[in-house]
């Protein structure tokens, strides 16, 4: 198993989590020659090894590089219906959304196929771009959750939808993005931070 699995475990249970959904671009390793039964093997591994020694429960959610077109989406799909890691749960999208109108068809057609087969739809959208990619994940590709979709603050018909269909954000304060500094983002402080707020 990785260094980087076994500190995720460790990290999460020293937070108390119990459940986590950790987000996997298997495309990522497959293109660069590790079979996908391999990397399913180390997957469920590192789930059931995280319930043993740790007491937290693992799920995965595998994500497309958006910006790696139709080859990565149509992979990403085999490889979660042909050799899904056991606590797979959910199919996501992320890498550059600029690039993703070339292949939005290969991508609606997908996320159908995998939504068919049980997987949740949890794409992100709406963080480098504007709020067409977040319409584009809600009408689209189904999206149950949204990863960041800050920039639906941009359109009020889109956030009305949102509260709406009550369809979650997951945001993310970028790393980037200095509190007090960015419009989008309020001073926020986190638990173990200083005053100044997290960097």
């Amino acid at each position: 198993m990785s260094p980087s699995l076994c500190s995720v475990r460790r990290d999460l249970a020293g937070q108390d989590v119990r459940y986590a959904e950790l987000t996997v671009t298997p495309y990522a390793f497959t293109a660069a020659g590790l079979p996908a039964a391999g990397l399913t093997e180390a997957l469920d591994g590192a789930a059931r090894s995280a319930v043993a020694d740790h007491g937290v429960q693992i799920a995965y959610i595998f994500d497309i590089a958006g910006e790696l077109g139709a080859p990565a989406a149509e992979a990403t799909l085999e490889h979660a219906l042909s050799w899904p890691p056991e606590a797979l749960t959910g199919f996501g999208l992320a890498g550059i959304e600029q690039a993703r109108p070339g292949c939005a068809d290969v991508l609606r057609s997908v996320f159908g196929t995998a939504i068919a087969a049980g997987l949740h739809s949890v794409p992100h959208a709406g963080e480098m771009s504007g709020p067409a990619t977040i319409w584009e994940a809600l009408t689209g590709l189904r999206a149950e959750r949204i990863g960041h979709g800050i920039s639906c603050l941009d359109d009020p018909a889109l956030v009305a939808l949102l509260r709406e269909s009550q369809v979650p954000l997951e945001v993310c304060r970028p790393p980037t993005c200095a509190p007090g500094r960015c419009p989008r983002w309020p001073p926020i402080r986190c638990r173990g931070c200083s005053p100044r707020g997290c960097s």
